[in-house]
């Protein structure tokens, strides 16, 4: 009843009219384009429900058009993308050129290199290609306590670099007939440095989303500053372009990161969902999360609670 609800609120032009009325000014976060995740055409169409409703802004101009939309004028969207990718290049990156709506990609440039995927991508997939039997074999060799696939996960994110390390070792061991399908390829392979170089930067601003997806809030001082700017460096070395902005992986952050970005960054994201309206620290911004359905990623935006504090 409320997924109608929603649906019906959407058609009649009662959400749009909504965040119109709101004038709040959001980031919203993506990730993969053209998969389960968000396919092609809900990705379109959601591009084009936006921009009727929002001015769509890159995020060089966020200082300027994060406040609440006053005037008749419409509040500001600001599109950004985690992990670098392929998808992002071949199938997100033609539909916002050929409409000119500029967005923000997040590459990990200390993965381009490597062949691997974003480590939380090949992890879930392997071990979602072990039975029950196999997965509870796995995580008592790893001396775990989880119970799922999904907890495990979450205890690798809160581990040690030099421990996740280890245990994903482990599991390539236990999952070493594992080959990954085309459509997971298509899912999660990343984009190259010849890829990224051929993004208008007319259309698209480079970010760093760390050196290697490393989550920030267990990392060391030595780890953190490595990731956050070293990353930065290597973007830079290899694109020749400015990188300002910075993506918390997994939107984890600890004060030491927090510090170290302010240090090398114009601005940051997290993945707390909320309005940039009111009061705002620009080194943890919030987001709001895209949905390939387009009523209830524009309910998302409708129904956000306002911003009462620093995000």
């Amino acid at each position: 009843m409320k997924t109608l609800a929603k649906h019906l609120l959407r058609r009649f032009g009662l959400l749009a009219r909504q965040i119109r009325g709101r004038g709040d000014s959001f980031v919203m976060m993506f990730h993969g384009v053209g998969g389960r995740e968000m396919p092609r055409e809900q990705f379109a169409a959601l591009l084009d429900e936006l921009s009727r409703i929002f001015d769509i802004r890159p995020l060089d101009a966020l200082d300027a058009g994060a406040g609440r939309a006053t005037g008749g004028r419409r509040p500001s969207l600001y599109l950004t993308f985690d992990d670098g990718l392929r998808n992002n290049h071949s199938i997100a990156y033609p539909l916002l050129r050929d409409r000119g709506l500029p967005a923000a990609f997040f590459l990990c440039p200390g993965l381009i290199d490597t062949g691997r995927w974003i480590w939380t991508h090949e992890v879930r997939s392997r071990l979602g290609s072990l039975d029950a039997a196999a997965l509870a074999g796995l995580t008592k060799d790893l001396g775990s306590t989880a119970h799922s696939l999904e907890s495990l996960v979450r205890e690798m994110k809160a581990s040690p670099l030099a421990r996740r390390l280890a245990w994903e070792e482990r599991i390539r061991e236990h999952t070493a007939r594992f080959a990954p399908t085309a459509a997971m390829h298509a899912d999660y392979d990343l984009m190259s440095w010849d890829e990224a170089a051929t993004l208008d930067p007319a259309i698209i601003t480079i970010g760093s989303h760390s050196l290697t997806h490393q989550m920030l809030d267990s990392a060391t001082d030595e780890e953190i500053e490595r990731e956050i700017a070293g990353s930065r460096q290597l973007l830079a070395e290899k694109l020749g372009r400015l990188v300002d902005h910075f993506c918390y992986p997994d939107g984890r952050h600890s004060p030491a990161a927090i510090t170290a970005v302010r240090a090398h960054y114009r601005s940051a994201v997290t993945t707390k969902a909320g309005p940039l309206t009111g009061p705002r620290d620009p080194h943890i911004l919030p987001r709001i999360g895209s949905d390939p359905d387009l009523a209830e990623a524009l309910w998302r935006l409708a129904r956000s609670p306002a911003a009462s504090g620093v995000a």
